[in-house]
Formats: structure tokens, C-alpha cells, sequence
């Protein structure tokens, strides 16, 4: 959750942008808009490179409850992407306000798990993604009603983590119990692991590069000190 800066003429009006800062190369985000102590206004998103709900860079719409949101789509090039918003109300000083959400395209690491939906029925769960005991984040997401497992995967910013390994847990509320279920275990939660940096192969293969440096240097001796030893014999 990001609260954008405030200008001394709109102090009144704090933006604040819920949901995460990184996709991957044509991943899809869904950020959440919320404006302070103003329920009706009309809003402007535009993307300087990724695209808004699917279509193009820009979208607009309108609210009354001081709250909207829209689905960023990366492009396919890493680097840091400008979504800039802007928010019109007769309320505010001059008619209007801007704030800029900076959102990280990168390369991710990728959590999955299967999950079965036999309700009859598609729904919007949300499923909360925890790693190493604290949660990371939080989507909500559609789960289609099918007989068989489908893939739910979720983003991790694995270059914001420390090297190593990491211990994962996907959960969905207990009220969808009967409902929703990871995989043939029936449970509202699946756990893992999963490694990054080099997981110590880094010093590893240093240790390893001497060592064959070494045998090398020792070979070298030894083949060009036989000659030497053969003759002290005659």
C-alpha cells in the first residue's frame, strides 16, 4: 500500500494505492484506488508503456464511494513503468489532482499450487500468500467451479527477499471450507519451500574453482619434476 505525497492544496485528499509494486513481463496487477474525505469524482489512469483494464494505456470511469480500480498489463520489457492518476471533483482546489504509482516490471518467482472449486459455482475468493510466517500479500481471485484441479500461481519479488531458502503457505478462509480445496488434500492451505540468490552454490563454486586451480598447479609440478627425479637416480 502506497500513500502518494500530498500537495499543501489538496492535504485533505490523500491517495492511496493498494496492491503490489512489481509484475512480471505481461503479468497482470490489480491496483486499488482509495481517496480520503472525497466519495464522488471522476478519474484518468494512464500507463506510460503497459496498458489499463486490457485495452489500451489509459482508461476512465467515475466513482461515488471514493474508491475504484483498475488492472495494469506490463508489456513485455523489464523496467519501471509510470501509471499516473488523475482525479476531478469540483471539491477539490482547482478542480483537480494528480498522483504517479511507479510499478516495477521484473523477472518474478512463481508460488503454485492446484486448487479445486466443486461448489457448482465460479467465486471470488481471497487468497492470502504468506512467506516465512508473515503475510506477503493478499489477491483476490476467481476460482472457476471444475471437477479437476486448475493452477493458481502467484507473484513473488524473489530480488526483495534474502538469499535462501524461504518457506511459503497459500490460505483461503475457513468459511469456504466444502467449497474450495487445494489439490485431492481437501485443505484450505498448501505449504513449500522455495530457494533464492545462489542458496550458497556461489561460495560453493569459488571453493570448487580453487580446489581445481590447486590439482591443476600440482599437476603441473609433478609432470615437469619427473624428468628431474628420474635423472638424480642415474
Amino acid at each position: 500500500m502506497t500513500n502518494a505525497a500530498l500537495g499543501a492544496e489538496d492535504k485533505d485528499y490523500k491517495v492511496t494505492f493498494d496492491g503490489m509494486d512489481f509484475v512480471a513481463p505481461e503479468g497482470d496487477e490489480t491496483i486499488k484506488v482509495t481517496v480520503d474525505n472525497l466519495q464522488s469524482y471522476s478519474y484518468d489512469v494512464k500507463a506510460s508503456s503497459g496498458k489499463i483494464n486490457g485495452s489500451s494505456s489509459n482508461a476512465t470511469g467515475s466513482t461515488t464511494d471514493g474508491t475504484f480500480s483498475f488492472k495494469y498489463t506490463a508489456s513485455k520489457n523489464l523496467g519501471n513503468d509510470t501509471i499516473t492518476v488523475k482525479i476531478t471533483s469540483s471539491e477539490i482546489t482547482g478542480g483537480e489532482l494528480t498522483r504517479t504509482y511507479t510499478m516495477n516490471v521484473i523477472n518474478v518467482y512463481q508460488v503454485s499450487v492446484n486448487v479445486k472449486n466443486t461448489g457448482g459455482m465460479s467465486v471470488e475468493v481471497p487468497v492470502n500468500l504468506y512467506i516465512d510466517g508473515k503475510l506477503y500479500r493478499t489477491d483476490m481471485l476467481e476460482i472457476k467451479a471444475s471437477d479437476e484441479a486448475t493452477k493458481l500461481t502467484l507473484d513473488v519479488n524473489a530480488g526483495a527477499l534474502k538469499g535462501g531458502q524461504h518457506n511459503y503457505e497459500i490460505v483461503i478462509d475457513e468459511k469456504y471450507s466444502g467449497l474450495i480445496s487445494f489439490g485431492d488434500s481437501e485443505q484450505l492451505s498448501a505449504k513449500g519451500t522455495f530457494y533464492t540468490g545462489d542458496g550458497g552454490w556461489g561460495i560453493i563454486s569459488i571453493v570448487l574453482s580453487i580446489l581445481v586451480v590447486v590439482l591443476v598447479i600440482l599437476f603441473i609440478y609433478l609432470y615437469f619434476n619427473r624428468g628431474k627425479k628420474k635423472k638424480h637416480k642415474k
